[in-house]
C-alpha cells in the first residue's frame, strides 16, 4: 500500500525524487519549471540555472535599494561524480536503445494492423455474394442469333414502319373526280 502512495517526480537540479503522490502532483502543477514527470534535458537545466542567477541578481539589487541584507545565493549545481556520470551515460544509452526498440515494435505493429485489415477485407469479399446479373438487361446473343425479345422488337418496329408508310401513301393518294 505504501508503494501506491509514492510517485517519482524529477527536479531540475536534484533529479529523480520519490515522494507522496499528492506532494508530487502539487510540485509538478505549481512549479513546472522545477518539477516534471520526465527527466529534464541539459538545456532545460542550463536555462533554469540562468534564470535562478538573474532572479538572484535582481533580489540583491532590490535588497540593497531597500537597505536590507542580500538574500542567500542559489545553491551551486550538483556536479556528478565519475561513477554517477557513467551511470547517467549508461542510462541514456539504455533509454536510446529502448526508444529504438519501441519504435521498431510500433512500426511492426502498424504493419501487422494494416495486413490484418487487408485480410479482413479479403475475408469479407469472400463471404459476400457475387454480383447478380440483371435478367432484363439487353445483351448481345452469344450464339449470333437474335433472341426472341429482339425478334419481337424488330417485328414491331417493321410493322410500325409499314403502317406509317401505308398511312403516308393513303394521305398522298387523293380520290379521282
Amino acid at each position: 500500500m505504501a508503494d501506491s502512495m509514492m510517485k517519482r517526480a524529477y527536479h531540475v537540479e536534484r533529479g529523480a525524487t520519490e515522494m507522496y503522490v499528492v506532494d508530487a502532483e502539487s510540485a509538478v502543477a505549481l512549479h513546472p519549471q522545477e518539477w516534471s514527470w520526465e527527466p529534464f534535458s541539459d538545456s532545460a537545466r542550463d536555462n533554469y540555472r540562468a534564470k535562478m542567477q538573474a532572479d538572484y541578481k535582481k533580489a540583491v539589487e532590490d535588497a540593497k535599494a531597500a537597505g536590507l541584507p542580500p538574500p542567500p545565493p542559489p545553491p551551486e549545481p550538483v556536479v556528478p561524480t565519475q561513477a554517477e556520470r557513467r551511470e547517467l551515460d549508461e542510462d541514456a544509452r539504455s533509454r536510446a536503445q529502448a526508444a529504438e526498440l519501441v519504435r521498431a515494435a510500433d512500426e511492426k505493429e502498424r504493419k501487422q494492423r494494416e495486413e490484418d485489415e487487408k485480410v479482413a477485407a479479403a475475408r469479407a469479399l469472400l463471404k459476400s455474394p457475387p454480383p447478380q446479373l440483371d435478367p432484363d438487361a439487353r445483351r448481345p446473343n452469344p450464339v449470333g442469333r437474335p433472341s426472341a425479345a429482339a425478334l419481337a422488337e424488330r417485328a414491331a418496329a417493321e410493322k410500325a414502319a409499314a403502317d406509317k408508310a401505308a398511312a403516308e401513301k393513303a394521305a398522298k393518294v387523293e380520290p379521282k373526280k
